[in-house]
């Protein structure tokens, strides 16, 4: 059971109960009226940017631990299943919008290639164009804020070292 606003015209055919002309008129829905899902999730493709600050290191040990900050952003895929009246499809994959973010947390690494994280991200998701049916010119938008927390392993790769390898030596 959810409250929300209806703006537009909706089929008596379809719906009795939300037939008619709506001008931001409040109802409460049901899952049987209506469910709306992004069955596969916000698959982002993202762009981040981040500092690690050091903190402190164990050089005995080859340790540093270090803060990371960062901000980026991302292009969100999602495939979701739409429900309307009974009726609806679980649509194909599709760029529907963009996010922003911000992130921090503490990090460890180990020997300058392995790293261990907690980071605490807050950021903006806009879904302008997100399908309603696949071949349809049909399409829904929302946005929202979210706050998450992760952990992570990482492996850090010497690329600079494989791509450009300097001058031997004679």
């Amino acid at each position: 059971e959810q409250k929300t606003n209806i703006t537009g015209d909706v089929n008596s055919a379809f719906s009795s109960k939300f037939g008619g002309h709506h001008q931001d008129d409040t109802f409460i829905v049901h899952g049987d009226d209506f469910s709306f899902e992004h069955t596969n999730g916000l698959n982002m493709l993202s762009l981040d940017i981040d500092y690690l600050q050091p903190i402190y290191s164990f050089h005995r040990y080859n340790i540093w631990l270090t803060w990371n900050s960062g901000i980026g952003s991302t292009l969100v895929i999602t495939k979701t299943d739409v429900r309307i009246f009974n009726e609806g499809i679980d649509n194909r994959f599709h760029l529907s919008g963009y996010a922003f973010f911000l992130k921090t947390g503490p990090r460890i690494e180990f020997w300058k290639w392995v790293a261990i994280g907690l980071d605490w991200k807050a950021g903006y998701v806009n879904l302008p164009s997100v399908l309603i049916e696949n071949d349809a010119d049909k399409r829904a938008n929302h946005h929202f804020f979210y706050v998450e927390y992760y952990g992570y392993l990482s492996l850090q790769l010497p690329l600079k070292k494989w791509i450009s390898p300097g001058k031997k030596k004679k």
